[in-house]
């Protein structure tokens, strides 16, 4: 039931059951922090566009275990020669995935919006003061672990939302 429900919570699935495997195993398990993005969004790998069955999830589970920004490319191109064109939604999975990678390398956990705000859930005091920093003030520190990004009013389209995440955590 977990596969068949869109979004990025997918890839969590995947890295919970492969850890479990790999501690079976008796195997080191992946040191990849997981960051949580809560935006409203449709992601996912259509039947359309990938069959349901092993395939979808073998695909889900190769996009789970992307950790960089050059490999998320070459899936994207793997992808587009192996199934045609990208669908709005499984590019939407990309973009996702694009911003957890960024949002990793801040020590950023989470990420999601409350009223006017982009809530950025952080470890690292002096990751995200250096970001505050760098986004000429527009991300304000309110507490020890979270720190919230000004968006415009009204509320932008959530495409907008994620150019200026993607903005901000490429700063």
């Amino acid at each position: 039931l977990m596969l068949e429900r869109p979004g990025i919570k997918t890839e969590r699935l995947f890295q919970l059951l492969e850890d479990a495997g790999r501690s079976l195993r008796n195997l080191p398990v992946r040191e990849l922090a997981h960051v949580a993005i809560e935006l409203p969004i449709t992601a996912h790998f259509p039947d359309e566009y990938i069959p349901p069955g092993r395939l979808k999830i073998e695909m889900y589970r190769r996009l789970s275990r992307v950790d960089a920004l050059e490999v998320l490319d070459e899936f994207r191109d793997e992808l587009r020669d192996r199934f045609g064109p990208i669908p709005d939604v499984v590019s939407n999975l990309f973009k996702l995935k694009q911003l957890q990678i960024l949002a990793r390398n801040w020590q950023i956990d989470d990420i999601h919006l409350e009223e006017d705000f982009a809530v950025l859930r952080y470890r690292s005091a002096p990751r995200i003061r250096e970001l505050v920093k760098r986004s000429n003030n527009r991300l304000r520190v309110v507490d020890g672990r979270s720190a919230y990004l000004v968006l415009q009013k009204p509320l932008p389209s959530t495409e907008s939302i994620l150019r200026t995440l993607e903005a901000l955590l490429r700063s």
